[in-house]
């Protein structure tokens, strides 16, 4: 039987890393998590990854950091989100902050022209997705639209600001209804060049 686990006053000052975590990783039935913390998540992509393949009948995920240091770099990359589109099919509520910052073009190319593009694996329960104050590249077409392929069912993508997820819910909803590639532009014309936008 799935269960819950809410975790809404967390008092420590350094930052929660896999290991703090690691007392949850033996809750594989576990259905909804969430951790909001006075403090910032410290995972990297594996990390994230191996809390995944843990619990890989979440429905809902929620690790949110309400202290961020915005002087240190997130260790998430983008990868960490696509790590959930593998393992966890019945996530349909997904909160983390990641540094996407590195997305390159290639990647996006890739996955919109490339032969052996993996657009067939697909995740299709997520509806929501809260980046909160993740590090996003400036044009945020590229990492729209390798959401959109990653998260078939994706509905609604939020940040803080807001105004940033509202502008990938849009263009998220036009790729969609007029398909990636019009919407991208043609291939070279990725938007995922320069440099990161905080948010």
């Amino acid at each position: 039987m799935g269960g819950a686990s809410d975790v809404s006053s967390y008092q420590q000052t350094a930052p929660v890393t896999l290991a703090a975590l690691k007392p949850v990783l033996q809750l594989a039935r576990l259905q909804s998590l969430s951790l909001e913390v006075p403090m910032p998540f410290k995972l990297t992509d594996d990390d994230v990854k191996t809390l995944a393949k843990a619990l890989p009948g979440l429905t809902h995920l929620k690790l949110h950091g309400l202290r961020y240091d915005l002087d240190s770099e997130t260790e998430a990359t983008h990868n960490s989100l696509f790590a959930f589109a593998d393992i966890c099919p019945l996530l349909s509520h997904l909160t983390l902050r990641v540094n996407a910052s590195q997305l390159l073009q290639s990647d996006v190319e890739r996955l919109l022209f490339a032969d052996d593009s993996p657009r067939s694996q697909r995740q299709s329960a997520l509806k929501t997705l809260d980046l909160v104050d993740s590090v996003l590249p400036k044009d945020v077409k590229g990492i729209t639209a390798m959401l959109g392929f990653a998260f078939e069912g994706l509905k609604d993508i939020k940040t803080i600001p807001a105004k940033e997820g509202w502008l990938m819910t849009q263009l998220l909803s036009q790729m969609r209804n007029t398909g990636f590639d019009v919407v991208m532009g043609r291939k070279g014309e990725m938007g995922v060049e320069g440099g990161p936008t905080r948010h």
